[in-house]
């Protein structure tokens, strides 16, 4: 029987420990070599309503392994669905499109709905 090599092997990473500077110009070169797809404003699970959306969010593949963690996750996506409810629009994006959480970096944008 003749084996099929499905995957290549990955090129060895050219530093071992780059410094920012390198890590920086390497992330450009990717970010140009393989563009963000265009977001899309609107998908099936964005209609969805809270309750669906909240069993969707709470079930595999976005469980916790340690109880604890699933009942604060839980707590947390219902406070997000609540806050995003109050918010204008038709759709879960559309909701959170007008947040301006969109123009922040990184995990800052979790200090809007903390206001």
């Amino acid at each position: 029987m003749t084996a099929v090599v499905k995957h290549t092997t990955r090129k060895p990473l050219e530093i071992t420990n780059p410094s920012a500077e390198q890590a920086k110009a390497r992330n450009s070169r990717l970010r140009e070599q393989f563009p963000a797809r265009a977001s899309q404003r609107w998908w099936p699970q964005t209609a969805q309503s809270s309750e669906e959306t909240l069993r969707h969010l709470t079930t595999a593949p976005f469980l916790p392994v340690a109880n604890g963690t699933r009942a604060g996750r839980r707590r947390g996506v219902i406070k997000l669905l609540r806050w995003l409810s109050s918010r204008p629009g038709d759709t879960w994006q559309q909701r959170w499109m007008t947040t301006g959480a969109e123009e922040l970096s990184g995990a800052s944008w979790v200090e809007i709905p903390k206001r």
